[in-house]
């Protein structure tokens, strides 16, 4: 397997960049810490949080606590 890559186009040399130390998803692809998108608007990144990926569990308990607060409840496994 190989190592993940950064996939920023740098215009100016006409290439990606391919960078492969420290290279994290995004949004809009794998980026090396000089090519996130906070870093292409000159902004320092933003402290580690809790983000993203919920876990599966806590998914299914938000849908679970708006069903009931909506007064509805969840279908039977295999109901559309």
């Amino acid at each position: 397997m190989t190592a993940p890559r950064c996939g920023a186009w740098l215009g100016a040399k006409r290439r990606y960049c391919r960078a492969t130390e420290t290279v994290r998803p995004y949004r809009t692809g794998l980026r090396c810490p000089a090519h996130t998108p906070a870093a292409e608007h000159g902004r320092p990144e933003p402290p580690p949080g809790p983000g993203w990926p919920v876990p599966p569990l806590a998914a299914a308990e938000l849908v679970d606590g708006c069903a009931v607060v909506s007064g509805g409840q969840r279908s039977p496994p295999g109901v559309r």
